[in-house]
């Protein structure tokens, strides 16, 4: 239990880089440029910038790496502000303006320290420019909040009071209330005066309901005539045009966010390599942690023909931590009925391929009926096995593995270079069962269960059954109770085909028999 512990990451089973030295895929230098050329980025208006990516692609790494480069080299003034809307209860437009509003009061205070009455009342009052950035939230969100919630909030953040400030009443300043249009130019001057510069980083904006999303864009469009005011926005982009087609009732989602966003960055897929090898180094160190031995020679050849064929599927760095994450949770409980290579080989098929991984498992199943003579296929199946295979390789990108002969050599009984020529549940020779059953093989009828269901097939006599009757075979005086356990299973029914009995002498191939000593 404590080594399987040891084999998770602390920071959760999905987690992103959090510093340069986890860094597998070059985003450190990209992130110290990215936050190069953010603070280099004009402050007369408001920036916003783009990062775009695919679910897993790193995003949230590379964000972790911008923000530790721009914390590391920002001047005093610059303020970064890291929101995450979809963690929030609150709405992106309280989220941060208070904080603006907060940065401004410690502005304020600093530079005109209060005195008297005011010094004692200081955790209750609000500064004239920070009651301006609260009542700017006020107009900019879509749900107005009494101004009593807002100040409740603000309190909190700056002083840590648990409740909300009972000074003020009402839903809105009922003094001085003032326009949009004027509140945003005084604020602008406010910033400019204090020398202030705000950058803001919102982060899985696609994981956002469609409602969110638009008050995220309400939020970037309030702050837009604001200096000094930088967005970095990370997102998928085809889900938050969807989004936002369906939210805001716009055509061209596309053509919007270009009105929106001004700079955006696509993260790069990695380099050809850079995943089927990070996914082969990762799983032959894990076999070693499980076993505390490298690998021998023909695994690790066998790991490599897995990683370079079926890992060249691979585009994003989250299906590598799916695949891994899946053989730290099997592999420890499977490890004596198992081949790795192969339990490799499904993982990466699952991730990158689920529905050929389903037909795996299906087709197994009834392999293991033919194969022991236990059944048939019905008419037109064995038909519709080889359409649905001839359809699921074709979405493999990469040649090999979607070649039939390289799946035939890890599942047996697939024979045929094209689409017109392939068959599938073909015959195999004794040798070769007796080879794959003895190696624990994806392609044995008594130990390919194991690699789906943590059991064995219920319907096949495990190896470790004929191991126990060799032994007593080969003691003399053990001869009556290898006797009692043959005749126990000459009436026993568990095979489909008859008695266990039965399925005892069809196993008894050459193969198994030369294994053994001439006394057993």
């Amino acid at each position: 239990m404590k080594i399987r512990r040891q084999l998770w990451n602390r920071e959760g089973l999905d987690a992103a880089v959090e510093s340069a030295a986890d860094d597998r895929y070059g985003f450190k230098t990209i992130a110290e440029n990215i936050a190069q050329s953010v603070l280099s980025l004009p402050l007369d208006t408001s920036n916003v910038i783009g990062i775009e990516g695919a679910w897993g692609s790193g995003k949230t790494s590379l964000l972790n790496l911008i923000l530790k480069s721009l914390n590391q080299t920002k001047d005093g003034h610059t303020h970064v502000l890291h929101i995450s809307p979809w963690l929030s209860g609150s709405s992106p437009v309280e989220a941060l303006f208070l904080p603006v509003a907060t940065v401004i009061q410690q502005e304020m205070e600093k530079r005109h320290p209060p005195k008297g009455l005011k010094k004692l009342w200081r955790k209750y009052l609000l500064s004239p420019e920070a009651q301006q950035v609260i009542e700017y939230a006020q107009n900019t969100s879509s749900r107005v909040l009494p101004l009593v919630e807002y100040i409740g909030q603000f309190s909190r953040i700056v002083n840590g009071i648990a409740g909300g400030i009972k000074v003020f009443t009402g839903t809105r300043f009922a003094v001085n209330q003032k326009t949009t249009t004027k509140l945003r130019a005084e604020i602008a001057q406010q910033l400019v005066s204090l020398d202030q510069k705000f950058i803001v980083v919102m982060d899985d904006l696609d994981r956002l309901e469609p409602s969110q999303i638009a008050e995220v864009f309400r939020l970037v469009r309030a702050v837009a005539d604001l200096p000094r005011f930088t967005h970095i926005l990370c997102y998928d982009r085809n889900i938050i045009t969807h989004a936002v087609e369906h939210a805001l009732n716009v055509e061209d989602g596309n053509r919007y966010l270009q009105k929106i966003i001004q700079l955006s960055f696509k993260i790069p897929r990695p380099e050809t390599f850079d995943l089927r090898y990070e996914f082969g180094k990762r799983a032959a160190d894990l076999y070693e942690q499980i076993n505390h031995q490298r690998p021998d020679a023909a695994m690790l050849d066998d790991l490599a023909k897995v990683s370079d064929t079926y890992g060249a599927a691979l585009s994003t760095p989250r299906e590598i931590h799916q695949a891994m994450n899946s053989l730290i949770f099997l592999y420890p409980g499977m490890r004596d009925f198992v081949y790795f290579p192969d339990l490799c080989l499904l993982q990466l098929i699952r991730v990158t391929n689920p529905a050929l991984y389903d037909w795996t498992e299906h087709y197994l199943t009834e392999r293991v009926v033919v194969e022991t003579g236990q059944g048939a296929l019905a008419d037109g199946e064995k038909e519709l096995f080889q359409q649905e295979l001839v359809t699921l390789l074709k979405r493999f990108r990469a040649s090999g593995a979607s070649s039939f002969l390289t799946l035939a050599h890890w599942i047996p009984g697939i024979n045929g270079h094209d689409d017109e020529h392939l068959n599938l549940f073909e015959p195999v020779s004794e040798d070769f069962r007796h080879n794959q059953t003895t190696g624990k093989r994806l392609s044995s009828v008594t130990h390919w269960r194991y690699y789906f269901a943590f059991s064995a097939p219920q319907n096949v006599l495990p190896s470790e059954f004929f191991d126990r009757l060799f032994v007593l075979a080969a003691l003399p005086e053990k001869e009556s109770q290898l006797s009692e356990q043959l005749l126990s299973k000459i009436s026993s029914e568990g095979s489909m085909t008859g008695t266990w009995f039965e399925h005892i002498l069809s196993r008894l191939t050459p193969g198994l028999i030369r294994e053994h000593t001439f006394e057993e």
